[in-house]
């Protein structure tokens, strides 16, 4: 069985890696915690393909990876802006996503109509140079069999046992420094956890008021909703 080819991102492995998601094949890639299956965002057959290969649920959207921490709003917005962008200061790039309102020239990252987009800008400093290399946004999502890994984080390793027979090439990128998949908030109006990672609710709460309050003395309501 033909597995995908492992390679360091070098920047001739970048760009050839960039030439394929624009052909709209899949790639494995790493993020600061899992490793990924990546695709184009704008390519809705390779957008389907993702969940073909993964054997993911077709309500369960991909994750749009971006490389500038305020390129979040060309594709997302929320009532409590402000709150995105203090979240965005203090631990992007960082292993924190964050959920919006998708804005209508967004890319459609679910099978299922969905009026939100989970949005990430993660410090590996490989997924930051595919993204540049690439030109724009990816989407991406554990790279692992839809159901498995729940409690532990999908490795390179992993991630050619699961899914190396359906692409064609795996970027390198070192050793995964978190221990937990990245923290999920979504912010409205207010702040709504929705997975805790190594990042912790409790901390973000702490840091964001602290930050908003320095900044303007807006406040902010937040919940918990586990």
């Amino acid at each position: 069985m033909k597995t995908a080819q492992i390679k360091d991102p070098t920047p001739d492995t970048l760009r050839e890696a960039a030439d394929l998601l624009r052909a709209g094949e899949a790639i494995i890639c790493p993020s600061d915690a899992n490793y990924g299956l990546a695709v184009d965002p704008f390519n809705r057959r390779a957008v389907e393909r993702c969940f073909e290969i993964k054997k993911r649920s077709g309500n369960k959207p991909l994750t749009l990876f971006i490389a500038d921490p305020k390129a979040w709003k060309l594709y997302g917005e929320a009532e409590n802006a402000a709150l995105v962008d203090a979240l965005a200061d203090l631990y992007w790039p960082g292993p924190l996503n964050i959920v919006v309102t998708k804005r209508p020239d967004a890319p459609d990252l679910s099978l299922e109509p969905t009026e939100t987009i989970a949005i990430a800008c993660h410090a590996n400093p490989v997924i930051h140079d595919l993204i540049r290399t690439f030109g724009g946004p990816i989407a991406m999502t554990s790279a692992n069999l839809s159901g498995t890994f729940a409690d532990a984080l999908v490795g390179l390793e992993a991630a050619l046992e699961h899914l190396g027979s359906d692409v064609k090439l795996a970027l390198r990128g070192g050793k995964i420094t978190t221990t937990k998949s990245t923290t999920i908030v979504r912010v409205g109006a207010d702040m709504t956890l929705l997975r805790e990672g190594d990042l912790s609710f409790e901390r973000i709460q702490r840091e964001v008021m602290q930050r908003l309050s320095a900044g303007n003395g807006q406040s902010m309501d937040t919940e918990k909703d586990l």
